[in-house]
């Protein structure tokens, strides 16, 4: 996995260097949202799913896929950690508006950045 050719992929390279602050952050996750997607192709198609950090950076950016949140999240937050951020993952639950109830289980995953 490499921070440049992450940052190159999201059209941020010039971000290498830079401090962490509120308003880079914001230019990361824009770029980073910008260019992946959330995508459920493997599902249909068959495929297995991986979730480790390594197989979500390669449909990523190896592979210009887009994934689910947990792929998603995972890899933003290692680049961002690479760049000089903390933050906490926190799995979510999601409101089903037609039961009028949230799904029993967390099936999102979200990242808590601590500037």
């Amino acid at each position: 996995m490499n921070v440049e050719e992450y940052l190159r992929k999201i059209n941020c390279i010039e971000f290498k260097d830079k401090q962490p602050s509120l308003e880079n952050l914001k230019i990361l996750q824009q770029n980073h949202i910008l260019q992946f997607p959330f995508e459920n192709l493997d599902l249909h198609m068959g495929k297995p799913i991986l979730f480790s950090l390594e197989n979500s950076y390669n449909q990523l950016i190896k592979n210009s896929r887009g994934g689910y949140c947990i792929q998603l999240n995972s890899c933003f937050g290692w680049l961002i950690e690479q760049l000089g951020y903390k933050f906490d993952f926190y799995p979510t639950y999601v409101y089903n508006q037609f039961l009028k109830s949230y799904y029993r289980l967390p099936i999102h995953m979200i990242l808590v950045v601590k500037l």
